[in-house]
């Protein structure tokens, strides 16, 4: 049985199996302690995409969770016929979000009431969605955050709330009155960025929200740990419901993508580029042609010795433990931020890297 998947018995005390692309029926033949399966005689005239699991109702209709191109739920007759979809046909993607459209579905069960249960497997959003058994969508259910929790409410509007984990970043609408959330989008998956961003401690999901004029940017700075620097600070433009990467600020020797052929010209004399650890050099990558992703000719590379971590502040400053700061020296028409690292403010001398895993925040205030 090539690539066996979801199982369940039938009413007639046969194992149901998914199998590659395809669900197979198989009769139990018990001898003793011990079993053997034999392939029934039962077609199930349906191919499916990827599928996963299997649930059976009352009438001995066939629930199989099913991703490719579809995330939906199929429904098969007891003769293996198909008879229906559940939920909205489509992959995920970012924008808008749609409650009736599953993220991953898996596990399935088919409660005594007469509704079908979804687990979906995912983090943006985590969620158990509850349907009819004819499909029409009843109710969703969504967990927690990532561990840690955490998330960041837009400065000039508290009913918006953003939160990372899982891979993808989502916007929540909050109703402060009732003490209710909805979800109104996903704004970020990391498996559609087609990216090589910097690795930093938040494995780079855009959160904290910072506006510069009309323009709001979402970085990774503070949203995996609120005592912690970032390796690397990235920014991302917030668009209709859209975050673009668009620039970031870090430590050279944590960024993989800089240590390929294309950029070891960039890289200063004597620095050692083959370091994992924290190096002696500062990168910083804006996004000049606006395509998300970073190329050599976007990249700047300067020995600084070791930087330690990145914070940012309200003014897309980005600041290292060791009290230097970067501010952008220029905006594309874009709304690209550009950081000319041959420029910066020494904010504190003297200043070290963390002597262990926690700290590495500089905070630059308003008045100097």
């Amino acid at each position: 049985m090539p690539q066996p998947r979801g199982l369940a018995f039938d009413g007639a005390g046969r194992l149901l199996a998914l199998t590659g692309h395809e669900l197979t029926a198989w009769d139990v033949l018990l001898s003793g302690p011990s079993a053997q399966l034999r392939r029934a005689g039962q077609r199930f005239a349906v191919s499916f995409e990827d599928p996963q699991g299997i649930a059976l109702d009352d009438r001995g209709d066939v629930y199989v969770s099913d991703w490719g191109q579809s995330h939906q739920v199929k429904v098969l007759s007891p003769e293996g016929v198909f008879v229906r979809a559940i939920g909205s046909a489509g992959a995920p993607r970012v924008g808008p979000y749609d409650e009736r459209h599953m993220d991953h579905p898996k596990g399935l069960t088919v409660t005594s009431d007469g509704h079908l249960w979804v687990a979906e497997n995912s983090m943006t959003p985590k969620r158990v969605s509850i349907w009819t058994l004819d499909g029409d969508f009843v109710k969703g259910m969504y967990g927690p955050t990532w561990y840690g929790g955490g998330g960041s409410l837009d400065p000039r509007d508290r009913t918006r709330f953003f939160t990372h984990g899982g891979g993808g970043g989502m916007e929540f609408r909050l109703d402060w009155e009732h003490g209710t959330a909805a979800l109104k989008g996903v704004y970020w998956r990391a498996d559609e960025s087609g990216t090589m961003l910097p690795p930093g401690r938040s494995k780079s999901y855009p959160q904290t929200p910072v506006w510069i004029g009309d323009r709001l940017y979402l970085s990774n700075a503070f949203a995996d740990g609120p005592t912690n620097g970032e390796q690397a600070v990235t920014l991302w433009l917030y668009r209709d419901g859209v975050a673009a990467p668009v620039a970031a600020v870090g430590d050279a020797a944590t960024w993989d993508l800089l240590k390929t052929e294309p950029y070891r010209k960039l890289w200063p004399a004597g620095v050692d580029i083959t370091s994992t650890k924290s190096g002696q050099a500062t990168f910083a990558w804006s996004d000049l042609n606006g395509d998300g992703h970073p190329q050599p000719d976007e990249v700047q590379i300067v020995a600084t010795g070791a930087p330690g971590f990145f914070t940012l502040d309200g003014e897309l400053g980005v600041t290292t433990s060791t009290a230097v700061r970067y501010l952008p020296a220029s905006f594309t028409p874009g709304g690209v931020p550009i950081y000319d690292l041959s420029h910066s403010a020494t904010l504190a001398a003297g200043g070290q890297p963390p002597a262990t895993s926690g700290g590495g925040q500089v905070i630059a205030a308003r008045n100097g």
